[in-house]
């Protein structure tokens, strides 16, 4: 029995001996009797009392918080649009430019006018000229298909004043529901004019917009005040 006690006493200040030793080396071992040793448990850090930027600092990059450039929300949404055919290229304009579309017209032609400027006709009291869409762009004057429309839409005159124009087309019987967006800028033959926009593709084929401002500064191009008189005070009938 002496003997067990003098073991007892010598395995107790042995144990003894290496906690204090650890506790002064500052040694990270496990001690299984007293837990994690107390330079861990006091390296331990409550994540819900750090700092919003200390956990920014650790969050992975798609949900740090950051400001992105917001999407223009007008081009995601679908827009209605005008279908119109110059020989073989399909075209749109957006339909809140349109004012109306018409069926063909006696026009009065304009001397010395180039040949995209069809003439002027009388349209509800307003004398508005009228531009061959197909002469313009394909260089060739629009058919007279049953098809082919003059398309009135909203323009800024040279004066600054809210302004009709005609757009003399082939082929204007349908629309189509597409984003703005969907447009890819044009490249080679199809962006050298300043009025033709971006492309998409179609079940159609390739459509192209028109880019209606920039189309009435090209088309009205070599038209005089004088031409904007009205068409019946010298017998002319194109009226509407």
């Amino acid at each position: 029995m002496g003997r067990l006690f003098g073991l007892g006493c010598a395995l107790s200040d042995a144990a003894q001996a290496l906690l204090t030793s650890c506790r002064t080396a500052g040694s990270t071992h496990t001690v299984p009797a007293f837990g994690l040793p107390r330079r861990q448990e006091e390296s331990k850090v409550d994540p819900l009392r750090l700092p919003l930027s200390a956990h920014q600092a650790f969050m992975p990059e798609p949900f740090a918080t950051s400001q992105q450039p917001e999407a223009d929300d007008s081009a995601l949404e679908p827009r209605l649009l005008l279908l119109l055919a110059a020989g073989e290229q399909l075209y749109a304009i957006p339909t809140e430019a349109v004012v109306e579309v018409i069926p063909q017209v006696l026009l009065r032609p304009l001397s010395g006018a180039p040949d995209h400027l069809r003439g002027v006709f009388n349209f509800r009291g307003r004398v508005v000229p009228v531009v061959d869409v197909t002469q313009l762009i394909a260089g060739e004057p629009c058919a007279a298909y049953l098809s082919s429309r003059i398309i009135m839409i909203r323009n800024t005159g040279s004066d600054g004043q809210a302004a009709l124009l005609g757009l003399l087309a082939e082929r204007v019987t349908d629309t189509l529901l597409k984003p703005l967006a969907s447009f890819r800028p044009a490249e080679g033959a199809a962006a050298q004019r300043p009025f033709l926009g971006g492309v998409a593709l179609d079940e159609r084929g390739l459509i192209q917009l028109l880019l209606c401002d920039r189309l009435a500064a090209a088309g009205l191009t070599g038209l005089n005040a004088t031409d904007l008189a009205d068409p019946a005070a010298d017998g002319g009938n194109g009226r509407v």
